[in-house]
């Protein structure tokens, strides 16, 4: 038995490749970054309107309703409809 509970009695070599191997090239930095970003911009990036402030995904949003009016519950529930009908076709005939 040995005197070091920890003492494995396997290879003390500590692998550095793979450890290079796995580090993220330009590209997955860019399909983090550049979401990241636009995310960043959208929810938390305030913005004058009018003398008022607000975030930009607040200024989309009043556009929106005031663009679309009355008919936005319809839209909601045409959306509604849309992601019920892709998800049975995903699930049942898209496989």
């Amino acid at each position: 038995m040995s005197d070091t509970p920890h003492d494995l009695g396997g290879d003390t070599h500590i692998e550095t490749e793979r450890a290079d191997a796995a580090r993220p090239d330009g590209a997955a930095i860019r399909r983090f970054a550049l979401p990241s970003l636009l995310g960043i911009l959208t929810f938390l990036t305030p913005v004058r309107v009018d003398g008022n402030w607000t975030i930009l995904m607040g200024l989309i949003s009043d556009t929106g309703k005031n663009f679309v009016g009355a008919g936005m519950p319809w839209v909601v529930y045409g959306l509604l409809c849309i992601s019920a009908v892709g998800t049975v076709y995903a699930k049942t005939l898209g496989r």
